[in-house]
């Protein structure tokens, strides 16, 4: 019970019985339960509720599939069997297939999905002039340096990359964000993130310089998605932590 309701009991307490005293008591008890309605709200607005774990992986994960491992998948596989031209046809195709389809649906196009049909365009290009797969490695590779770039950029800025990407998958409340903890967190990931980009550059860097095709695939996939799955267990504690500096408790799943 907080103190106004306190307050108002002590009141009933203190004052006489009686036809009087029973409509003050009345009275004082509808203060008390509108006093004490506050509480239930403020807790509400302390927790910061999450979609479920497995809703969040699906969804991100789907993302990150139609986007980049579905069209890598199709291009190694073809490449294999048809060759460097069909290979770079059926990634791009498996891209714009899955644009149009969002938009004949009317369902939101991702950020991710355009930048990476963006990129893939333009090293689609670049490799039917040149004839070679080097070249369609070396870009995204290149690509990695630039986006890390990027969101070292954002950060000086005050826009943050890390936060506008996350909104995408999991919306956070206005009050949530307005917190100084929160919004140190998103500068703090950004930065965290230029470094997995530049970490993951370097890797597949060295891998096509001095591997074969087979060892630049596995340091784009295998070597990638390690670094990139610690930087998410980073990331997830990191922004636990900043919530709790701020009196915030963080729950998986909608509110009851």
């Amino acid at each position: 019970m907080n103190p106004a309701a306190r307050t108002a009991v002590k009141r009933v307490a203190t004052r006489g019985t009686g036809r009087g005293g029973l409509m003050r008591r009345q009275v004082l008890n509808g203060v008390a339960e509108t006093a004490a309605e506050p509480a239930s709200g403020e807790t509400h607005r302390h927790a910061v509720h999450l979609p479920p774990v497995r809703s969040l992986l699906r969804q991100g994960g789907m993302r990150v599939a139609e986007a980049t491992l579905v069209p890598l998948g199709l291009f190694y596989l073809l490449l294999q069997f048809v060759g460097l031209r069909w290979a770079l046809v059926a990634a791009l195709a498996w891209s714009y297939l899955v644009i149009v389809v969002r938009l004949l649906r009317r369902e939101r196009v991702s950020a991710l999905l355009l930048i990476a049909a963006a990129m893939l365009t333009v090293r689609s290009v670049i490799s039917f002039a040149t004839g070679s797969a080097f070249f369609y490695f070396l870009q995204p590779t290149l690509g990695n340096f630039l986006v890390g770039m990027l969101f070292l950029i954002s950060v000086p800025l005050g826009r943050p990359l890390a936060g506008r990407l996350a909104s995408e998958l999991c919306p956070l409340p206005a009050h949530v964000l307005d917190r100084r903890a929160v919004r140190a967190f998103f500068a703090r990931i950004t930065v965290l993130w230029a470094l997995v980009n530049i970490a993951n550059g370097s890797t597949a860097l060295w891998a096509l310089l001095s591997s074969s095709l087979g060892g630049v695939l596995l340091a784009r996939t295998v070597g990638s998605l390690t670094i990139v799955a610690a930087a998410i267990g980073l990331s997830y504690v990191w922004f636990r932590r900043s919530l709790q500096s701020e009196g915030l408790t963080l729950h998986w799943g909608l509110p009851a």
